[in-house]
C-alpha cells in the first residue's frame, strides 16, 4: 500500500496526532541547526492545534465526534464565516493568527468563549509565529536568524503548553 493510499481523512483527532509528531520532528531540526526547517515545522504544528480546535468546538456543537473527517468543504465554509462572527480579514488556508482570530470568534459565537485575556494571548502568540512563518516557506532557501527560530519556537511551546485549554 502507498503513503496515498493510508493517508486518512482529516479530523480532530488526526491534526491533534500530527501536531505532536510535527512538534517533535521541528525540535530534532532546530538541535541540528536546521533552522529553516524547524521553523516550518513548528508553525505546521501551531496550525494544526488551532484548527483543531476550532473544528472541536464546532463538532461538539453540534453533536459529533473527534473522527468525524474534515473535508475542504468544511474548512471553506469555517473561513467563510469570517464576516458573520465579526472576523474583519478573511483567513487564508493556512492562516495561523487569522484562524486563531476564527476560533475565538466561534467560541465566542457558540457561548463557550475562551476568557478574554486568553483569547487575546491565543491570537497574540498565533502572530508572533505567522511575521515569520508561512506556508511557502518551503520553496525557499533563505536564512533563518536565531532569534527568529526563538520566537516562533516560544510561540508554538505556547501552544503546546496550553493545548488543553485551547481544545476544551
Amino acid at each position: 500500500m502507498t503513503v496515498r493510499q493510508r493517508i486518512k481523512d482529516d479530523s480532530v483527532e488526526s491534526f491533534l496526532k500530527a501536531a505532536s509528531q510535527r512538534w517533535k520532528d521541528a525540535e530534532v531540526l532546530r538541535k541540528a541547526d536546521r533552522r529553516l526547517a524547524a521553523v516550518y515545522l513548528f508553525g505546521y504544528s501551531t496550525e494544526m492545534v488551532v484548527k483543531a480546535a476550532y473544528f472541536a468546538a464546532f463538532n461538539r456543537s453540534v453533536g459529533q465526534s473527534l473522527n468525524t473527517p474534515i473535508t475542504e468543504n468544511d474548512r471553506k465554509k469555517a473561513v467563510g464565516e469570517h464576516m458573520i462572527l465579526g472576523v474583519p480579514v478573511k483567513p487564508s488556508g493556512h492562516d495561523i493568527a487569522g484562524w486563531a482570530q476564527l476560533l475565538v470568534a466561534k467560541r465566542r459565537a457558540l457561548l463557550v468563549p475562551y476568557a478574554q485575556i486568553f483569547g487575546i494571548q491565543l491570537v497574540g502568540e498565533a502572530q508572533r509565529i505567522q511575521n515569520h512563518w508561512r506556508e511557502t516557506l518551503r520553496y525557499h532557501s533563505l536564512s533563518i536568524y536565531c532569534a527568529e527560530l526563538r520566537e516562533v519556537r516560544s510561540a508554538a511551546l505556547w501552544f503546546r503548553k496550553n493545548r488543553q485549554h485551547i481544545m476544551r
